[in-house]
């Protein structure tokens, strides 16, 4: 009998996972520029508004990072057109969590944030997918009194990285080295 509960919560776990891949899909989405940006997105597990986005605007000079979209944002504090700024705490398991002023602004497509450099959480993701079953990204949007945790799952992230290396003239190469074992 207790072989029985296991195998039926295991299936139950297994078949409530997306298939790592499937996670991320394409998106074409309002840059912190303004201009057309494409790249991949996941949804939050625990909340499908939000959406993490890694990607890059045409042009030599163009914006190529990590940012979050939410399409039902926290109350934002009266700010100029331009945007204002956001906290935002990242974090990994078993790593510090990083603390962060965001930018935020809002695009046809909701409330874009992102960080001023992306390449050190870019790393941070790549090596947290690559090295942990179910990796994740715990995000924390702070405005004013108001807070909001999101988890995004990171499976299958590296399956895209050729892609998004074409599509970002080369931004996402590197750190897809062998998975290795943590000693826990």
């Amino acid at each position: 009998m207790p072989c029985l509960a296991v195998l039926a919560l295991a299936t139950l776990v297994a078949s409530s996972r997306p298939a790592s891949a499937d996670a991320w899909t394409e998106a074409t989405f309002t840059g912190p520029t303004g201009k057309a940006a494409h790249g991949f997105a996941t949804a939050a597990v625990d909340s499908p508004a939000a959406r993490l986005l890694i990607g890059c605007e045409s042009g030599a000079d163009a914006w190529r990072g990590i940012a979050l979209l939410e399409r039902d944002p926290l109350p934002a504090p009266t700010a100029p057109e331009g945007g204002f700024e956001s906290e935002v705490v990242t974090g990994f398991f078993g790593r510090a969590p990083v603390t962060a002023r965001w930018r935020s602004k809002a695009t046809a497509d909701g409330l874009l944030s992102w960080p001023a450099s992306s390449e050190e959480l870019r790393r941070g993701l790549m090596r947290e997918e690559q090295t942990r079953g179910r990796a994740s990204l715990q995000v924390e949007i702070r405005r004013g009194d108001a807070a909001r945790r999101l988890v995004f799952g990171l499976d299958g992230l590296a399956a895209h990285t050729t892609d998004l290396t074409a599509r970002c003239d080369g931004w996402s190469a590197g750190g897809s080295g062998k998975p290795r074992e943590r000693g826990w």
